[in-house]
C-alpha cells in the first residue's frame, strides 16, 4: 500500500480558496475496477484506498485520463467521493481507438498522484462474418480491433454466453 499527499501546486494561491486548503493523506489499496471499457467512454471506474475526504471542491475533485502510447491530449472528467475507502469516475469517449490510460486523481484541481492506475481502452473494429447459422456450426467469428490486451484466457460473448476462442492471433 502506498500514501499520498496533495497540496497545493502554485503558492500564489489565496490561503482563503479552496484549492489552496485541499489536501488529502490518502492509501491506495488496490487497483481501479474495472480496469477495462470501450472507448466511446461511460464506463464506471472505482478506486479504492483509505482516507478518502468529501472536503474537496467539485469544480478540482477530478480524475484524469492520459493515453500511454497515443498522441493525445489527456482528458479530465469529475470524480465522484463515494466514502472513505472509495471514490470514482466516469471515463471519458472519443478516444478514436483503444489504448492503455494513466488514471490520476486529484482533489485540488492542480497536483495530481502518482500511483499509475492503469485503464485500458478497447474498440472493435469489425467483426466477420456478421451472421451465420443458428445452431452455431458456421465456421470462425474474426474479431479486429485495438486496445485489446494480451492474455491467456481471452473470452467471447455471444448472446450473453462466453466462449473460449479456439485460436488467438495477437498482432
Amino acid at each position: 500500500m502506498a500514501s499520498t499527499s496533495w497540496t497545493p501546486a502554485s503558492s500564489s494561491a489565496s490561503t482563503n480558496s479552496p484549492s489552496s486548503q485541499a489536501s488529502c493523506k490518502c492509501l491506495f489499496s488496490h487497483p481501479n475496477s474495472p480496469d477495462s471499457g470501450p472507448e466511446q467512454g461511460g464506463t464506471q471506474v472505482y478506486i479504492q484506498g483509505v482516507n478518502f475526504t468529501n472536503m474537496s471542491n467539485p469544480i478540482e475533485f477530478n480524475c484524469k485520463f492520459t493515453p500511454m502510447n497515443m498522441e493525445a491530449r489527456p482528458k479530465t472528467m469529475p470524480a465522484q467521493y463515494f466514502n472513505s475507502s472509495m471514490v470514482g469516475c466516469v471515463t471519458p469517449g472519443g478516444w478514436g481507438r483503444g489504448d492503455v490510460m494513466n488514471i490520476q486523481l486529484t482533489f485540488n484541481g492542480a497536483d495530481y498522484d502518482e500511483y499509475n492506475n492503469k485503464f485500458t481502452f478497447f474498440s472493435i473494429s469489425g467483426a466477420s462474418p456478421r451472421s451465420g447459422p443458428s445452431d452455431g456450426n458456421g465456421g470462425d467469428i474474426i474479431v479486429e480491433g485495438y486496445g485489446f490486451r494480451n492474455s491467456s484466457n481471452p473470452l467471447c460473448m455471444l448472446n450473453d454466453t462466453e466462449y473460449i476462442p479456439r485460436e488467438v492471433t495477437w498482432t
